[in-house]
């Protein structure tokens, strides 16, 4: 009986010869598969649809089983656990540097790595902070961020600016607004992100320039303040693919 050929390719059980024989298994005949100009032909009882697949549709599917990532799919969302979370600040004076604390109330973060656009927002309770004076920190909440009528200070993202890597290590930047005092300033926080598994930590430091954006200037006579502080914030949580919304 003659079997079936295709062209010049080999037929569905040509036996294998010098030109023909299986380059990984040489003594082993190419009795599977068919190749012809094209196309590849798999064994007669798949169905037509699945028998002829052309070699451009091979090499697309295997870029698409390579560099697709079910994670990256989507919209990513990062929980951020407060009770984990570090903020730590620093104000340089005249005889020695001022070093404090904050509270992270919560924090929640939307963002589309392809595109970088992100949403959500992180809120510090402005009520929490301390240097651990009493005297120092009653004028701090009383004169300088008049906590009591500003109790939060909002971070609003809204641009990730580089690539957040799949496993591993990445420096990236937060853009957004951080609103304080009762104003609304734009604000860019470098960040160190590391992703293990659904877990990820992000490192950055950052400085406001109070003065600047209307709060008073705690400098008296002798002591001296920096007009700035800065900022140094620690969080983890869990990363995941978003809900649709």
């Amino acid at each position: 009986m003659t079997q079936p050929s295709y062209g010049e390719g080999l037929s569905l059980y040509s036996r294998p010869t010098a030109s023909t024989a299986n380059p990984l298994a040489p003594n082993i005949p190419l009795k599977r598969l068919s190749f012809a100009p094209g196309r590849l032909v798999f064994p007669c009882r798949l169905s037509q649809t699945l028998r002829m697949i052309t070699y451009p549709k091979i090499l697309l599917l295997i870029s698409a089983l390579l560099f697709a990532s079910p994670l990256w799919a989507a919209e990513l969302e990062v929980v951020v656990d407060p009770t984990t979370a570090k903020i730590d600040f620093t104000l340089g004076a005249t005889m020695h540097t001022v070093e404090g604390s904050l509270k992270l109330k919560s924090g929640e973060v939307r963002f589309d790595p392809a595109k970088g656009v992100m949403v959500g927002k992180l809120v510090i309770d402005a009520t929490s902070a301390t240097t651990s004076n009493e005297g120092r920190d009653k004028k701090m909440h009383a004169e300088v961020l008049e906590s009591a009528k500003y109790a939060e200070m909002v971070f609003v993202p809204q641009k990730l600016v580089g690539t957040v890597k799949l496993e591993g290590e990445s420096d990236v930047s937060m853009e957004g607004t951080l609103t304080i005092h009762g104003s609304e300033h734009a604000l860019s926080i470098p960040l160190k992100v590391n992703v293990n598994g659904n877990r990820t930590t992000a490192k950055g430091s950052f400085k406001i320039p109070f003065v600047e954006w209307g709060m008073s200037d705690p400098s008296v006579f002798i002591l001296r303040v920096d007009k700035f502080v800065t900022v140094n914030i620690a969080v983890a949580g869990a990363i995941q693919p978003a809900p649709p919304q």
